[in-house]
């Protein structure tokens, strides 16, 4: 039998833990509650870059620019998965649609603008859990722009080709899973836009 003394340290030990775990979870509770607002507001600010990036506008610094623009020239339809944006330099709207797939380590959400034609003219990506330095290169500009102008289907190419040839995507080396599973991304906005034009 342990002596009293032992029992009581004991029955100390777990109320302290318990005590501090009370303070922590309050204090990440806290925490959530105050900053969820904020968070929304990012969010709601990364998808407005995104889609003026698809769309193939020049970046806008200013949250509150980039926030009256998209109230003034975008329109969302489908449950905000996809926006009709009007350009001041063309007289036909483009479409940005936000499609999402499976990559190696997690979905994959890409912001992809089409013009009236069905040509690309940009992507860029809300959502990526990839390998730094492997397919988390998706997120390079680089990336992006090799398929501005071009219409797919897409195949895949090594990368270093710097394809101009309308179906080619260079693909990442050593991300072959993340290069598939943004040509099917491509592919797939591609061939719901085409069903949907008249």
């Amino acid at each position: 039998m342990s002596p009293p003394g032992r029992f009581a340290q004991g029955i100390r030990t777990i109320g302290f833990m318990i005590g501090i775990t009370i303070v922590c979870v309050g204090a990440v509770s806290v925490l959530h509650v105050t900053t969820l607002q904020r968070v929304h507001d990012n969010a709601d600010l990364f998808v407005r870059r995104a889609v003026r990036t698809a769309a193939g506008l020049p970046p806008m610094e200013s949250a509150a620019a980039l926030a009256e623009w998209f109230t003034s020239s975008v329109t969302p339809m489908d449950n905000a998965t996809a926006f009709q944006v009007r350009d001041p330099d063309t007289t036909e709207p483009k479409r940005v649609i936000l499609h999402s797939g499976p990559g190696l380590w997690g979905r994959i959400t890409a912001a992809i603008g089409l013009d009236a034609e069905g040509r690309i003219t940009g992507m860029t990506f809300t959502e990526q859990n990839e390998t730094p330095g492997l397919g988390a290169r998706i997120a390079e500009p680089w990336f992006g722009e090799q398929v501005r102008g071009k219409s797919g289907p897409f195949r895949l190419v090594p990368e270093g080709t710097r394809s101009t040839a309308p179906d080619e995507l260079d693909g990442i080396t050593g991300a072959t899973i993340t290069s598939t599973a943004v040509r099917d991304i491509l592919n797939a906005v591609l061939s719901t836009d085409a069903k949907e034009q008249p």
